[in-house]
């Protein structure tokens, strides 16, 4: 009976653990912008403004051009929930409704992938968007948040 129980229990411990199907583990996300951007740190709730299309410039007068990655991808999901703290569904309303108001010029710019991410980059000086820590490259400006660099601990933003 003892044994029957300890095997439960430690079922049951397995099973509050988190993990990914695909059996990888999570990875940092990095926040960027191009290489040589002025702005290299924010806070969470700069971050959160800017992406919401609510702070529209830098300090130095630089138009941000929010680019996103395509519904679907890991990449968006954890920086949806993250960072937006939205669904899909929420998300998507919200820039309908901002640009339809005119509290937001245009909804961000959907890429499919670095590729993309990195053409919108250089034909936009204040593009910002999010790539996986892997992805960066001498291309980006990384931005910290709230003081922190991807990897360190409390930064707010990983793939699941």
């Amino acid at each position: 009976m003892r044994k029957t129980t300890a095997i439960i229990v430690a079922l049951l411990l397995l099973q509050a653990l988190p993990v990914r199907a695909d059996g990888d583990k999570t990875e940092p996300m990095a926040i960027v912008m191009k290489k040589g951007s002025k702005v290299t740190s924010l806070t969470s709730a700069e971050l959160l403004k800017i992406f919401k299309g609510q702070q529209k410039q830098s300090e130095d007068g630089t138009r941000f051009v929010l680019t996103v990655r395509a519904s679907g991808s890991a990449e968006r999901a954890a920086f949806l929930e993250q960072v937006m703290h939205m669904s899909e569904s929420e998300y998507q309303k919200y820039f309908l409704q901002a640009v339809f108001t005119g509290a937001a010029k245009a909804a961000p710019k959907v890429v499919s992938g670095i590729d993309a991410l990195k053409a919108c980059m250089d034909s936009n000086d204040g593009a910002i968007g999010y790539v996986k820590l892997s992805e960066v490259d001498d291309s980006f400006t990384v931005i910290s948040i709230d003081g922190k660099k991807p990897g360190d601990a409390g930064y707010p933003l990983t793939t699941k």
